[in-house]
């Protein structure tokens, strides 16, 4: 092979390898941090299912109208906080985000991701590793809007 031939090689081998690894990453939300106070429309969804507190137990349902959803586990820290918790949609639209709030900023999930084994994080205090408990979360649905 040529030297001209392995560098084209060598040029697109490295091309698909950053499409492989970037796109992924930048085609999912993820759980970025974002400002405390996101709603659902400032994403771009019609429709928020909202829970004003923390999940409390598991088989809680949480509903609005026709959507639903059932808190399926829950993960405190020391001091009874809770930091985390798996969710199952019972009935409605399909939900395609979840901000969880905690302390002054909120961490916001796509749905279809299986990272972190299905949990739902508060975010981590600033300059600490510590979860800050869950002050509330909003299930996003009904796609983008006009």
């Amino acid at each position: 092979m040529t030297r001209s031939r392995r560098l084209v090689v060598v040029a697109l081998a490295g091309m698909l390898a950053t499409v492989l690894v970037a796109a992924p990453a930048s085609a999912r939300p993820g759980n970025n941090a974002g400002g405390g106070n996101i709603s659902c429309a400032s994403l771009g969804f019609d429709g928020e299912l909202k829970l004003d507190g923390e999940p409390s137990r598991v088989g809680q349902v949480v509903r609005n109208g026709d959507v639903a959803v059932e808190i399926t586990a829950l993960k405190s820290k020391k001091g009874g906080d809770l930091v985390a918790f798996k969710w199952v949609q019972l009935r409605g639209p399909a939900i395609e985000r979840v901000i969880v709030k905690g302390g002054p900023t909120a961490h916001v999930y796509g749905t279809w991701l299986s990272e972190n084994d299905g949990w739902y994080w508060s975010p981590v205090k600033s300059g600490d590793t510590k979860h800050y408990g869950v002050s509330n979360v909003k299930w996003c649905y009904g796609g983008a809007q006009s």
